[in-house]
């Protein structure tokens, strides 16, 4: 490392040391260099001054600044001289507790102590940016966290479709992207009992939605609505899975695979998949099926 000689001889007056600590740090006996930080070396006969390259003290000698690591505000290495925020005023500073923000949730950013070692100078820093996960912004607990849920049913979320006795409305469901361009998500639902038609040919529900999960509008697709053509048969299931295909047609509007798991195509229950090309309204422009003896 090439130093800076700041001063030739030892002796140093308050003021002097005050302005140079901002930028320097004296580094005593048995205290290990860091390349990237301020330095010096205090020896027999002088004291060597090296100028700050970046962030301070190495108190326990990893390579990592204090800044970077301690939980004391006073930097000194010791966490109980100053035992860092207690953000939920149990007496357990944050970097000990498992939920320092009391709200019985547990996140990432809580528990900076995972080897009990009562020592914040190896507090976990998930995304390396010198901030202790700790005093970083709360995360989301591990295992995900639901901030708003709105039901669509019969009677909420502003669904109008009328749906009958066991018609199994949200057997399927699918993310379809933004079928009418108005820059919101928009998501198709089963039906698998629908009747229309005949006993259980099933249906499925293209739901427009509003940015807070209401239905602004829908678009029934079964035997009897919404352009599909083809002919369903009783207890065909039709919707029993639905997945959204991307834009096959090149059109600009995301398409559909439906199925329809109990079709007779070629014998009882073979099944059979409907390709669905779709209109902005959620109707059918043109259907393809797919089955043992359609599709190729």
């Amino acid at each position: 490392m090439t130093r800076r000689r700041l001063l030739s001889n030892n002796k140093w007056n308050a003021v002097q040391f005050r302005w140079a600590l901002a930028t320097v740090m004296i580094l005593l006996p048995g205290i290990v260099m860091v390349p990237e930080q301020a330095l010096a070396r205090q020896t027999a006969d002088q004291t060597d001054l090296v100028v700050a390259l970046s962030c301070g003290f190495d108190a326990d000698g990893d390579g990592i600044c204090d800044t970077e690591e301690d939980a004391n505000a006073d930097l000194d290495g010791d966490p109980s001289t100053n035992p860092g925020p207690d953000t939920d005023g149990d007496l357990i500073p944050n970097y000990l507790d498992p939920d320092d923000d009391g709200d019985a949730m547990p996140t990432a950013s809580e528990n900076a102590d995972p080897n009990a070692d009562g020592d914040p100078r190896d507090a976990v820093d998930s995304n390396h940016d010198g901030v202790a996960d700790y005093l970083s912004a709360p995360t989301l607990p591990a295992g995900g966290q639901v901030t708003w849920l709105q039901k669509i049913s019969d009677t909420a979320g502003g669904f109008a479709g009328t749906l009958g006795f066991d018609d199994q409305f949200g057997m399927s469901a699918t993310a379809i992207g933004d079928i009418d361009g108005d820059g919101v998500t928009d998501i198709a639902v089963g039906a698998i009992n629908d009747d229309d038609g005949g006993t259980d040919r099933g249906a499925i529900y293209i739901l427009f939605l509003n940015p807070d999960g209401t239905v602004k509008a829908e678009q029934k697709i079964s035997d009897t609505a919404g352009g599909f053509s083809s002919p369903l048969q009783n207890t065909d299931l039709f919707g029993k899975a639905i997945a959204s295909i991307g834009d096959l047609d090149g059109d600009g509007v995301n398409d559909l695979a439906v199925g329809a798991y109990y079709a007779d195509d070629g014998g009882t229950d073979r099944g059979a998949v409907y390709i669905l090309f779709l209109n902005t309204d959620g109707t059918v422009k043109a259907e393809q099926e797919i089955s043992s003896t359609a599709g190729g």
